[in-house]
């Protein structure tokens, strides 16, 4: 059975992305503060995390931080709408999926992509393989 974590503090969009990703064999558990990860964080383990970055009494990614401090090598999944902490994103990350209106639109290398062409995809503004020429 799979284990995943989400932390969220939209209650619609947590509820929604644990709807998507439940089935009979991939258990969610859920938390919508830091506080409540932290506590469920240290008493159970997880194949997979997924962490909102902006919470109402913290980060996701000081979360992050602390449990590659104390390593724990879980697979994550941040979840950012505030292009602010895209920097600290993509230093973080092997790999940028990149979702508009519901659909991947990308999978990149943060260490070969720019800021700017991250924006375009996050704007729907580019799609995976599109170039100027064949826009």
């Amino acid at each position: 059975m799979e284990h995943i974590f989400l932390l969220e503090d939209d209650s619609t969009l947590r509820h929604g992305i644990a709807l998507a990703l439940e089935t009979a064999q991939r258990v969610i558990t859920q938390a919508e503060t830091l506080a409540q990860a932290t506590k469920i964080l240290a008493a159970e383990t997880f194949s997979l995390l997924i962490l909102d970055i902006n919470l109402p009494d913290g980060s996701g990614l000081d979360l992050l931080h602390n449990l590659r401090t104390n390593g724990d090598l879980t697979p994550v999944i941040l979840l950012t709408a505030n292009d602010l902490e895209l920097d600290e994103v993509m230093n973080l990350s092997d790999r940028i999926l990149v979702i508009f209106e519901g659909h991947i639109v990308a999978e990149l290398d943060p260490k070969q992509v720019t800021v700017q062409e991250l924006g375009l995809y996050m704007a729907g503004s580019k799609k995976e393989g599109e170039t100027d020429e064949n826009k």
